[in-house]
């Protein structure tokens, strides 16, 4: 798009980010099964080629909005505008950091779209930075701004953009004489129905104590009990294959006490963070065949997510791997009578049985775990659930009545 309005095609860049892209995608280097020097030679190519493709975008993004007509803008209003790069329409909740010139007395900001009508919006947090700005003939120069995190809803058409403005109001300009509590700047309905619950347009969340989730489907009237909760297990396999010790117990999540707070409050977003602490087996011990007594804290914190007229529920999990030699999964109980799985793979979705055939006098058994790219969707022909990941190509659908799905965050094993 930017090339048709002038821009120099970047295919230097381009054919420079295709060549790192392609030289980290060896058969052994895609699975992780090297040794260290290739995994960080690996990820060395891997963010150059993210950088050249973020500066490439980002010049490109810039160059449109340079040619968008913004002449009608007043006063202190600013233009935002927001890209849509899939091929479909998209109507979504956008977060934005956006600074203005400091006004001590700054209160909140009108959102309006490219014709004049009001967009519902919240804002986040409002805070005071300098914000250094670079010049190329002088010293660092600082902006004295106010800084919020503002989120909307908004409506893009597909491979297009939308132009927003955005004005910012001090208290007195809203028509306070005096400055207000910051809950009563307007009428403040929140997502947050009820102690560590939140509910949306199509869905209820309920945190349980200890950190699992329950989630109803307004649309359908079905909950589903217990989700994500971990289970870690022992780990004496290598790269290409998973290996469970000769004498190895299951450890889970489930009816341990997680700390559980609400970080997030407004009428377009909400979110809870839930910490664990579980106790693991600190490694494996070879000569015994399985791990070891001695225990060692590991610590689990998620951010369950809902937002306004949203149909998932978002978590962020961030582990600190204290232990060595074992497999950390989250799982998410289904209870659908299913028989097969969908999960993505490359240029396709596959089909898989959740009932292993019978292996015993084959040469390898068949493994339980399966790949997959971004998501495992289960289905009982009426009502189905998706897992829709980042990063995480292994999965496992569980063949018992829950229909657990199980995804692998971590599988730990010594390199030999």
């Amino acid at each position: 798009m930017a090339w048709v309005l002038g821009k120099d095609y970047p295919e230097r860049f381009l054919e420079k980010a295709w060549k790192l892209l392609f030289q980290a995608h060896p058969h052994d280097t895609i699975g992780g099964s090297a040794t260290n020097k290739v995994f960080l030679d690996t990820i060395h190519r891997l963010n150059q080629c993210e950088d050249i493709a973020e500066n490439v975008l980002r010049e490109s993004l810039k160059h449109i909005v340079l040619n968008i007509d913004n002449t009608d803008l007043k006063g202190k209003e600013a233009a935002l505008v927001v890209f849509n790069n899939l091929p479909f329409p998209r109507s979504e909740l956008v977060s934005v950091v956006m600074a203005f010139d400091r006004n001590p007395d700054f209160w909140d900001v009108k959102v309006a779209d490219s014709q004049g009508r009001d967009v519902e919006h919240a804002l986040e947090y409002v805070d005071e930075e300098d914000i250094p700005l670079y010049h190329p003939l002088d010293r660092l120069l600082t902006f004295p701004a106010t800084r919020v995190k503002i989120h909307f809803l908004a409506k893009v058409p597909p491979f297009g953009y939308r132009t927003f403005k955005v004005t910012p109001y001090t208290f007195k300009e809203l028509g306070y004489s005096f400055r207000p509590v910051r809950g009563e700047r307007r009428e403040f309905r929140s997502l947050v129905t009820g102690t560590n619950t939140m509910e949306n347009e199509h869905l209820k969340v309920k945190i349980n104590p200890d950190g699992t989730l329950d989630v109803t489907d307004k649309e359908n009237g079905i909950t589903y009990r217990g989700m994500h909760y971990f289970e870690d297990s022992g780990e004496c396999g290598n790269a290409w294959i998973h290996a469970v010790p000769t004498f190895d117990r299951t450890i889970t999540s489930l009816g341990s006490q997680a700390r559980i707070a609400k970080v997030l409050d407004t009428p377009l977003k909400a979110s809870f963070k839930v910490e664990l602490i579980m106790r693991l087996p600190e490694r494996y011990d070879p000569s015994l065949e399985r791990r070891v007594e001695h225990e060692r804290e590991f610590p689990i914190t998620s951010t369950i997510t809902l937002t306004k007229n949203s149909r998932r529920v978002d978590i962020q999990t961030i582990i600190d791997n204290t232990v060595k030699d074992h497999r950390f999964r989250v799982v998410f109980p289904t209870h659908l009578k299913a028989a097969v799985s969908h999960a993505e793979s490359i240029f396709d979705v596959v089909e898989r049985p959740i009932k292993l055939p019978e292996c015993k006098d084959w040469v390898e058994p068949q493994p339980m775990t399966c790949p997959q790219v971004s998501f495992v969707d289960l289905s009982d022909g009426e009502v189905g659930l998706a897992i829709i990941n980042e990063g995480l190509k292994e999965y496992e659908v569980m063949d018992t009545p829950e229909r657990a799905i199980a995804l692998t965050l971590l599988r730990c094993f010594e390199m030999k």
